[in-house]
């Protein structure tokens, strides 16, 4: 997924701030946990699966806090660099 195409195509933070555009991040991690789940159900044999079965984890842990993290990066949007940076971004603990 490093070099994934789509997910670049995403343009990461330019859409952070409108709910339409945070949905878009929510369907790209659902795309991706069912690519793998339908990879996932090929391999016959059970030890093969074990990789997958913990990328597979780490994206359902994604989806499972995205919109939370999505709507923290928008209320943060009044936020400079520099105020985050003297808080010791606080504001993310």
């Amino acid at each position: 997924m490093k070099n994934d195409e789509e997910f670049k195509n995403l343009k990461i933070g330019t859409n952070i701030y409108s709910p339409l555009g945070r949905i878009e991040y929510v369907k790209y991690w659902e795309r991706k946990q069912e690519e793998l789940e339908n990879e996932i159900k090929k391999i016959k044999d059970d030890i093969n699966k074990i990789q997958y079965l913990q990328e597979l984890k780490r994206i359902r842990s994604i989806l499972e806090n995205i919109s939370d993290f999505m709507d923290l990066l928008s209320d943060l949007k009044s936020e400079t660099l520099d105020s985050l940076i003297k808080s010791d971004f606080k504001v993310f603990f």
